[in-house]
C-alpha cells in the first residue's frame, strides 16, 4: 500500500511526485465532430458529488482512508470543483499583504502552521465504461489549493503543488477496468510554496476546477515516457501494464505553433512541432476560423488552405522533458494571412488527424492559431503586428460571490463580453495562471493577455522593507532553494498556455521583490518561447536584476512621476501592470493615464485594479443576502473591504459598476470632438488596424433628452489618423427648422458596431463625444463639453473679492436677479412640452407668528421658523418636507477618503453639518452675546425674502448665511454664500440637503449620466433626461459611501408615484451637483454593509455647488487632484442658488 511522507510539505524542492510533465492543453477527440463541439469520447468527467472529510490539521487525519477496504461511502458529500470553506468547512479569509497565520503561529520560511492546517480527504468511487479504455488511464486536475496527494484503490499515486497550475497523474497500473475504483485525495491547505501565494485574496483550499479522467489513443508507456519525480526532475516511468509501449496507434502529448510573418505581412508560416508516441500517420489541415452567430459556435469558413501529410520523424532523447518519445516538425504556407489582434482576433483551425499504422482513423484534435507578430523595436516601444500598442486593460481575480475561484464557463465570457463592450483590450491574468478556458475567450473574443507565474509574497519582502525581518526572509530573493519550485510554476504555465495567440507577455509573479531567482525564471522565458516579451514590476525595488523585465512596470505612479521617469530613462518601454484603484467609488481622473498614451510613445497603457469585486454572498441573521468581505466570516486576521476593487459588481450578474462608464470612454477607439461653434467634428482613430468606415458614425440632436435630428453617416480615418469634417449643421438639420425651439441643445456623435459581433449587436456604441449649446429668445449660446464642463464645475465660485451676503442685507435683491425664470421639462408621451415657470409674479399672503412667518399662495404654503430655516413647504395640501431645509459641507467618505484620511481632515465640516446653529438661537437669551438676529424678512414687490446667519462649529470660527426668496407661484429661490475664512482646509461639499418621506421615491433628472458623475468622473457621462428610483441610486459597493452625485444637473424632480413632488433647478451654466437617496450622508458613513443601513423612512435630497472629485490614483493616500477641489481662498466667495417649487 502507498505511503506519502507529510513531512515534506516543509521541502521547497519538494513540490512534484509521480507528476506527468506539463503540456499543451490541447483536447483528442474521436472524430472532427467532436472536435468542434468541443467534446471527446476519450475523456470522462469526475466533477460532481465526492464523499469528504474534513480534518482541523495532520493530527486529525482519517487512518488508512485511501485503502479500499475503508469503506468511506458514508462520508458527508460534497460538490467538486468547490472550495472547501464555501461548503461548510472551516472558514473563508480574506488577507492582503499578510500571511493568513500571522499571528497565530511564529513560523519562517518554509515552515507551516501545525495547529490550524485544515485538510480536506476527499474520496471518489467510479466505474470505467465499457469501451471508454483505448490505451491507459489518466487523470487531470486542473486546479487544486494548495497541494495534494493522491492514491488510487489504495496505492499511492503521486503528490503536487501550486495551486493554479495543471496536474496529470498516470492511473493505469492501479486502475480496475471491471469493477469500482476508489480515489483518494488529501489536499492540504499548506505546504512550503503557501509562501509563493500570498496573492490578495480570499484564502481557500480544496479542489477548485475540474477533474478529468482520460484515456489515450496510443499508450505512452515506452521507455522514453517521464514523470516529474519528487525532486522535480525527469525520471522513466512505466505507463502501461506490461512496461512495453503500444504501438497499434498515434498519440500526441504536446503541440507547439509559432507563427512567423513575413516583413509586410502578406505570407505567413505556421510551425508545428507534435511530440507523443505510436506508430502511423498525421494529417494536418489549415483552415479560416469563423463564428457562427445563429449557432454561437466556431465553425470552418471555407475551403482548406493548406494541408501537409507527416509521421514521427525523430526520436526523443531519454531525458526530455516529455513525455513521449517521438516527435515531428512540420511548416504550413498562408497567403494574406488575417492577422490576430484584439481588434479583429482572425483565427484559423489547425485540424490534427491521428492515423494507426493500418490507416484507420484514431484521433483529431483542433488547434486554434492566430497569426500574429509581438515584438519589442530597435525604439524601444513594443509593436505588435507592427504597430505600436497600447494596452487599455485591467487586472482581473477568478471570482464569484458563490463560488469563489470555482468559476463556470458562463462566468469567464460574461466578463469578457463586459470587456469588449466597455472598450477593455488587455488582461492581466493576477496573479496567476487562469481557468485554460479563459484563454480560449480571449483567443476568441480579442483580449491581448499578460500570463502571470503563480508567485507573490508580499508578505515576506513588507517585513523585511519594514525592518521586521532580515532580508533572508524574503521568498525567493537570491535562495535558491527556492528556484526548482519557481522554474516548475512557470514550466507548466508556459507549456500548457503556449498555443494561445492573446498571451503576448509571460509575468514572473506579482510583488515578490527582486532578486536571482526571480532573474533566473525571466531567462527561462526568453530561451523557451523567444515569440514573447517577459514583464516584472518588483525590479523597480531591485534593479540588480534589471534585465528581469523586457519593460518598466510599475504600480500606482502618479502621471507625473511617469513623465519624469521617461524623461531620463528611454531604454525601455512604460506600462502600469495596476493603476486606478478601483476600490468603490473611483477612478477618478483616469483620463490623464491614458491621455498619456497619446503624448509619450514610450508610454503604453495599463491594467485597472481590478476587475471584479472579490466578495462572497451571505447572509444576515434574519436571512437576507448581502456581500460579505474580510472579517465577516469570523476569521482574524483579515483585511476587510480591501477585496472590492472591481470596475464590475460581485453579485450573480457580474454587473459593470458606475465606474464602467468612465472606463469605456476612456478607452474608446475613437476620440470623437465635437465643436458645435465651428461647425466640425475632430475624429481621431486610435486603432491600429481598424478604419472607422467599419463603423457607423451617427450625428444626432437632442433638446432635453428628445430626439430632433438623426442620421448615420459612413467616414473614413485610417488608424492613427486624424480627421476634421464638416458637421454643416445649417444645411442639414435648419436652424429654423429644429434649433427655434428656446433650449438646450446637445450634438452628439457616436460610433455604432455596423454589424453583430460575439459580444454586441449592430448599433451597439464603442465612442461618442458631443458639445452642448442654448437657444435663447431667437440666439444660440454655447455652453461647452462635457471635457470642458468637469474644469469648470469648481469654478462656479465668485472670482473677484466680494463681501459674503450678510443675513437681512439688501444685497438678497442681487441674489435674486442671478436665478433662473422658468425651465422647459421635454415631450410628454403625448407630444406636449411643459414649460414651468419660476418666480412668476402671483398674489401671496404673508403671516407673521410669534415664532413664524408663513408665506401662502396659489397652491403653496411655506413656513420659517425664526432661529432655524424653512420648515415647511406644501403644494396642493400635501407636505412635501420631513426636514428643515439646511447647509451641507459633507458626504459619506468614500475608500479612497479613507485612504488619505479624508475623514479626518475634515471632521470640522462633519461638525458644522450636524451641529449648525443659527447665529441668534431661540432657546437661549445670548442675543447679546452672539450677535445677530433671529432671521429677517423683507418684503418685495414680487417676491419675500428671509435670511439666516448661521454659526459654524469650526476652528477657527465661522458662518455661512441662507436667503430664501418666495413667489407667488410657489417657487423657492434658495441662496447658500459663505465667506472662507483664513486657516480651514477646503470642504467636501458646498449645498443643501433636506428630507422628504419615502414616498417620494421616483427620481428624474437632465444632467449627466446615466451613472453616478463628479468633478473628476465626468468622463463618458452624457447630457440627456435620465430617470431611476431613489433607493437604486446608492450603488452596491460593498462598503456604504458616497455615491449616487449626478453632476452638471440642469434641473430634477423627486415625486411620488403620481407625479407630485418637488422640483429643482439652477441656472448655473455648469448645473449642480444633485442626488436624493434613502439615507443621509451620515448615516450611509456609519454602516459599514448595506444590510445595516436603517430601514428607509425618508428620501434625502441634497443639491450643491458641487463636491470633492473621488480620486482614485491609488486608495492609501493619494488626494483629490486640486482641481477637483472646492478651493478656499479668502477673498473668494461660495455663492451657491437653485430654484425649489412643488409640482
Amino acid at each position: 500500500m502507498g505511503t506519502f511522507d507529510y513531512s515534506k510539505l516543509t521541502d521547497p524542492g519538494y513540490f512534484a511526485d509521480g507528476r506527468l510533465p506539463a503540456h499543451s492543453d490541447h483536447i483528442v477527440c474521436k472524430n472532427i465532430q467532436e472536435a468542434w463541439d468541443e467534446e471527446s469520447s476519450y475523456r470522462m468527467s469526475l466533477n460532481g458529488s465526492w464523499k469528504f472529510r474534513y480534518s482541523a490539521n495532520l493530527s486529525d487525519l482519517p487512518k488508512d482512508f485511501e485503502d479500499p477496504s475503508v469503506d468511506c461511502h458514508g462520508w458527508a458529500d460534497i460538490r467538486v470543483p468547490a472550495h472547501m470553506q464555501l461548503e461548510g468547512y472551516g472558514v473563508a479569509q480574506y488577507v492582503n499583504v499578510q500571511y493568513p497565520w500571522d499571528g497565530h503561529e511564529d513560523i519562517d520560511p518554509p515552515m507551516i502552521p501545525t495547529k490550524d492546517h485544515p485538510v480536506g480527504n476527499y474520496v471518489k468511487y467510479f466505474t470505467i465504461p465499457k469501451g471508454f479504455i483505448n490505451h491507459g488511464l489518466y487523470i487531470r486536475f486542473d486546479g487544486v489549493e494548495s497541494a495534494f496527494a493522491l492514491w488510487l484503490n489504495g496505492v499511492y499515486v503521486g503528490y503536487s503543488s501550486s495551486s493554479f497550475d495543471a496536474k496529470e497523474f498516470d492511473l493505469t497500473d492501479c486502475m480496475k477496468e471491471d469493477g469500482e475504483n476508489k480515489l483518494a485525495v488529501q489536499v492540504f491547505k499548506y505546504n512550503a510554496g503557501s509562501w509563493m501565494e500570498d496573492q490578495d485574496m480570499f484564502r481557500f483550499s480544496g479542489i477548485f476546477r475540474d477533474v478529468t479522467l482520460f484515456t489515450r489513443t496510443s499508450s505512452a508507456s515506452d521507455k522514453g515516457c517521464g514523470v516529474v519525480g519528487s525532486e522535480g526532475a525527469i525520471t522513466a516511468a512505466s505507463a502501461g501494464k506490461n512496461g512495453a509501449c503500444d504501438i497499434s496507434g498515434m498519440d500526441v502529448y504536446d503541440i507547439k505553433v509559432v507563427t512567423e510573418l513575413t516583413d509586410d505581412y502578406t505570407k505567413g508560416k505556421l510551425h508545428v512541432t507534435l511530440k507523443g508516441c505510436g506508430s502511423g500517420q498525421m494529417s494536418l489541415s489549415l483552415f479560416k476560423e469563423k463564428w457562427d452567430r445563429d449557432l454561437n459556435i466556431q465553425a470552418a469558413d471555407g475551403d482548406e488552405i493548406c494541408s501537409i501529410d507527416t509521421e514521427w520523424t525523430e526520436d526523443i532523447k531519454e531525458d526530455s522533458r516529455n513525455l513521449c518519445s517521438k516527435k515531428t516538425e512540420v511548416t504550413l504556407t498562408a497567403d494574406n494571412p488575417s492577422l490576430w489582434s484584439a481588434e479583429d482576433p482572425g483565427l484559423y483551425a489547425l485540424i490534427i488527424t491521428l492515423y494507426d499504422e493500418n490507416g484507420a482513423e484514431c484521433g483529431t484534435i483542433l488547434q486554434e492559431v492566430g497569426f500574429r507578430e509581438f515584438v519589442m523595436g530597435d525604439d524601444h516601444i513594443m509593436y505588435l503586428n507592427g504597430k505600436r500598442i497600447v494596452f487599455n486593460g485591467t487586472d482581473r481575480h477568478e471570482f464569484s460571490a458563490r463560488t469563489g475561484r470555482a468559476l463556470s464557463h458562463k462566468d469567464m465570457e460574461t466578463d469578457v463580453i463586459n470587456m469588449k463592450r466597455n472598450n477593455i483590450n488587455a488582461l492581466r491574468m493576477s496573479h496567476y495562471p487562469n481557468n485554460s478556458y479563459m484563454y480560449k475567450l480571449c483567443d476568441r473574443y480579442g483580449i491581448y493577455v499578460i500570463d502571470e507565474t503563480n508567485l507573490e509574497t508580499h508578505g515576506t519582502w513588507d517585513a523585511a522593507g519594514q525592518g521586521k525581518k532580515p532580508q533572508s526572509y524574503m521568498v525567493p530573493y537570491d535562495n535558491e532553494d527556492w528556484l526548482d519550485m519557481l522554474i516548475d510554476r512557470g514550466t507548466s504555465m508556459l507549456e500548457r498556455d503556449k498555443n494561445h495567440p492573446s498571451v503576448i507577455i509571460w509575468s514572473c509573479g506579482n510583488e515578490a521583490f527582486g532578486g536571482k531567482v526571480i532573474y533566473e525564471l525571466s531567462e527561462y522565458f526568453r530561451h523557451t518561447d523567444p515569440t514573447r516579451l517577459v514583464h516584472y514590476e518588483g525590479i523597480c525595488h531591485d534593479r540588480r536584476y534589471n534585465d528581469t523585465s523586457d519593460m518598466e512596470s510599475r504600480m500606482y505612479p502618479p502621471v507625473a512621476e511617469i513623465k519624469d521617469y521617461l524623461k531620463e530613462h528611454r531604454d525601455k518601454p512604460f506600462i502600469c501592470c495596476e493603476y486606478t484603484h478601483a476600490m468603490g467609488n473611483s477612478c477618478g481622473a483616469m483620463y490623464k493615464y491614458t491621455d498619456l498614451t497619446e503624448e509619450e510613445p514610450l508610454y503604453q497603457g495599463g491594467f485597472i485594479w481590478d476587475y471584479i469585486d472579490q466578495s462572497i454572498i451571505r447572509k444576515d441573521r434574519y436571512g437576507v443576502e448581502f456581500q460579505g468581505y474580510g472579517g465577516d466570516f469570523g476569521e482574524r486576521p483579515n483585511d476587510n473591504d480591501f477585496c472590492g476593487n472591481g470596475i464590475a459588481f460581485g453579485g450573480d450578474e457580474r454587473k459593470p459598476s458606475p465606474k464602467m462608464q468612465s472606463v469605456k470612454y476612456n478607452y474608446q477607439p475613437f476620440a470623437v470632438i465635437v465643436d458645435e461653434d465651428a461647425d466640425t467634428v475632430t475624429v481621431r482613430n486610435r486603432t491600429l488596424f481598424t478604419n472607422t468606415d467599419q463603423y457607423i458614425m451617427r450625428l444626432c440632436v437632442e433638446r432635453y433628452g428628445k430626439t430632433e435630428y438623426q442620421k448615420d453617416y459612413i467616414v473614413s480615418v485610417e488608424p492613427g489618423q486624424q480627421e476634421v469634417f464638416g458637421l454643416s449643421l445649417e444645411e442639414k438639420i435648419g436652424y429654423g427648422e429644429i434649433c427655434n425651439k428656446e433650449g438646450e441643445y446637445v450634438i452628439r456623435v457616436s460610433f455604432l458596431l455596423k454589424e453583430d459581433t460575439r459580444y454586441a449587436e449592430a448599433g451597439y456604441e464603442v465612442a461618442f463625444g458631443e458639445d452642448v449649446f442654448m437657444v435663447e429668445n431667437g440666439s444660440e449660446y454655447i455652453v461647452g463639453s462635457e471635457e470642458e464642463l468637469a474644469l469648470a464645475m469648481n469654478d462656479q465660485l465668485a472670482e473677484s473679492e466680494s463681501e459674503t451676503v450678510d443675513a437681512g442685507s439688501d444685497d438678497s435683491e442681487a441674489a435674486d436677479e442671478a436665478l433662473l425664470n422658468k425651465i422647459i421639462i421635454p415631450e410628454d408621451e403625448f407630444g406636449n412640452s411643459i414649460d414651468i415657470t419660476f418666480g412668476e409674479n402671483k398674489p401671496y399672503t404673508v403671516t407673521y407668528g410669534l415664532c413664524n412667518v408663513g408665506i401662502k399662495g396659489e397652491n403653496f404654503e411655506a413656513l420659517f421658523t425664526e432661529g432655524s430655516a424653512l420648515t415647511s413647504y406644501k403644494y396642493m395640501g400635501k407636505e412635501l418636507l420631513e426636514s428643515k431645509v439646511l447647509p451641507n459641507f459633507w458626504r459619506a467618505p468614500t475608500q479612497n477618503d479613507y485612504g488619505n484620511g479624508a475623514p479626518a481632515r475634515y471632521a470640522q465640516w462633519k461638525i458644522a453639518s450636524m451641529y449648525l446653529m443659527p447665529k441668534y438661537d431661540i432657546y437661549t437669551q445670548y442675543e447679546h452675546f452672539l450677535g445677530g438676529t433671529p432671521f429677517e424678512v423683507k418684503e418685495h414687490e414680487d417676491h419675500v425674502s428671509i435670511s439666516y446667519n448661521y454659526k459654524l462649529q469650526t476652528s477657527p470660527e465661522a458662518e455661512c448665511f441662507v436667503t430664501y426668496d418666495v413667489y407667488g407661484d410657489g417657487s423657492i429661490g434658495i441662496t447658500l454664500s459663505y465667506d472662507p475664512v483664513e486657516g480651514l482646509i477646503e470642504m467636501p461639499e458646498f449645498g443643501m440637503i433636506f428630507k422628504m418621506n419615502a414616498d417620494y421615491d421616483n427620481l428624474k433628472w437632465y444632467g449627466y449620466g446615466p451613472e453616478e458623475t463628479y468633478s473628476d468622473k465626468m468622463a463618458g457621462a452624457k447630457l440627456s433626461m435620465y430617470e431611476g428610483k431613489v433607493a437604486s441610486q446608492l450603488a452596491p459597493y460593498l462598503l456604504p459611501q458616497e455615491s449616487g452625485n449626478h453632476a452638471g444637473v440642469r434641473f430634477a424632480s423627486v415625486t411620488d408615484e403620481r407625479g407630485r413632488g418637488l422640483l429643482l433647478a439652477t441656472e448655473l451654466p455648469e448645473g449642480m451637483s444633485f442626488s436624493a437617496l434613502p439615507w443621509t450622508p451620515h448615516e450611509i458613513e456609519n454602516a459599514a454593509h448595506h444590510f445595516e443601513l436603517p430601514p428607509i423612512h425618508h428620501t434625502v435630497v441634497r443639491a450643491s455647488i458641487g463636491q470633492l472629485g473621488i480620486a482614485g490614483d491609488n486608495t492609501w493616500g493619494s488626494l483629490t487632484h486640486p482641481e477637483f477641489r472646492l478651493p478656499v481662498e479668502k477673498g473668494k466667495t461660495f455663492k451657491f442658488s437653485f430654484m425649489l417649487r412643488g409640482i
